[in-house]
Order: C-alpha cells, then sequence, then structure tokens
C-alpha cells in the first residue's frame, strides 16, 4: 500500500514539473504551408486568404506580444538553385485590420538558408526587430500574416520555389 502511494506521489511530482518547465503560451495558431512562390517576388498571406485570427487573453495587444515559430518540412530548394549560405529570406509579420491601423507591420526577421538532411533551405530565422512598439490592437483578437521573399542570387536556375518550404504558426510571448 505504501509503495502505491508513493509512486502515486512521485508520478504526481514528475507531472507537475515537466508542466511548469515546459514553454506556456497564452495562444498559439494551428500550422501554416507557404504556397508556391518565386524567388524576387514577395508573396503575402492578405492575397492567399493566410490571414489566422488568433484570440488572446488580454485586449491591449502590442507587437512584442506576438511571435512566429517556425518548423522544419521535407521541401527545400531544387538543385537548380546556387545552395549558398549566403541566401536569405526578409520576413515581416503584419496585422490585418480594417480601418485606420490597417495592415500594420508588427517586426521583421531575416532567414538564413543552409542544407540540412540533404535539402538545401531556411535553417534559422534570426532575431525579430519590432517595427510598432505601440498598441497593435485594442480587442482581444489579433489577425496576423506574413509576407516573404525568398532573395536570388546570381546564377539561380530557377526561380519557382514548391509549396510547403515554410511551415509556421503564430504564438504569444508571454
Amino acid at each position: 500500500m505504501k509503495m502505491k502511494r508513493f509512486i502515486s506521489i512521485a508520478f504526481s511530482v514528475a507531472l507537475l514539473v515537466a508542466l511548469l518547465c515546459s514553454p506556456a503560451y497564452a495562444a498559439s495558431t494551428d500550422w501554416f504551408y507557404s504556397p508556391a512562390m518565386r524567388t524576387g517576388v514577395e508573396w503575402s498571406g492578405l492575397s492567399t486568404n493566410d490571414v489566422c485570427e488568433m484570440a488572446l487573453n488580454k485586449t491591449s495587444i502590442l507587437a512584442k506580444d506576438i511571435d512566429v515559430e517556425f518548423s522544419h518540412t521535407t521541401v527545400g530548394l531544387s538543385e537548380y538553385f546556387v545552395w549558398s549560405n549566403s541566401r536569405t529570406a526578409n520576413i515581416t509579420v503584419k496585422d490585418e485590420d480594417p480601418g485606420d491601423n490597417e495592415n500594420e507591420e508588427l517586426f521583421k526577421l531575416t532567414a538564413r538558408f543552409g542544407v540540412v538532411n540533404g535539402l538545401y533551405r531556411p535553417t534559422s530565422y534570426g532575431t525579430r526587430t519590432i517595427l510598432d512598439d505601440g498598441e497593435v490592437e485594442d480587442n482581444n483578437i489579433i489577425e496576423l500574416y506574413l509576407l516573404v521573399t525568398i532573395l536570388p542570387i546570381a546564377n539561380d536556375g530557377a526561380n519557382s520555389v514548391e509549396s510547403n518550404l515554410l511551415k509556421y504558426r503564430f504564438k504569444t510571448t508571454y
């Protein structure tokens, strides 16, 4: 009987520690995937209806409250591209709202390309540069989308990028 109680308490403590040590976000969205695009041409989530609404637990939302998380996919740029560690993609996170504050830029970041598991794709995303230090939303719903431009490199033999190169979701930082 004492052994069962000990195991039960140990399990409860382990569960509590796991919950306290895991990152917890007030909100996050489902995962999104980028569509097919071209290098040097900006893709906008607004133009392809990839705008996501995220409900937050506060009503005064600042750009620093929002972040974007990326995950690897099984898609990379083809062998027709120059596979260089100097290739970058410019990424901007925007808030789409009707009215005076329409389409505010929240922050920018730069993705860097490299080869992982034989695929040439974004491998790191740098740090966020906050572009708006004021309130970007005055209710608890924010509408977010990305602007993405993959920069070409001289001697690229292609400019078509397959869909699903980027896998991303929005989340809160608090």
